[in-house]
């Protein structure tokens, strides 16, 4: 089993943190719909309804992985 180990959004390319622009638009909405009072585990839900990637192969998000963010 793998594990993220590099902070979602991001990615690193010769030592350096590079913004991955599709997850900081995830990252955004998790912020925005969190802030507007979606529970962690609703917006999880979404995310996993909408398929969207945790990494690579992993769409299943929990309310765990939302915190994180």
């Amino acid at each position: 089993m793998s594990s993220r180990w590099v902070l979602y959004g991001y990615k690193v390319f010769d030592d350096i943190f590079e913004i991955i622009p599709n997850e900081a638009q995830t990252v955004s909405r998790i912020f925005n719909e969190y802030i507007s009072g979606s529970s962690l585990k609703r917006i999880a839900e979404r995310l996993t309804a909408e398929q969207v990637l945790y990494k690579p192969g992993k769409s299943e998000w929990n309310k765990n992985m939302v915190s994180r963010i």
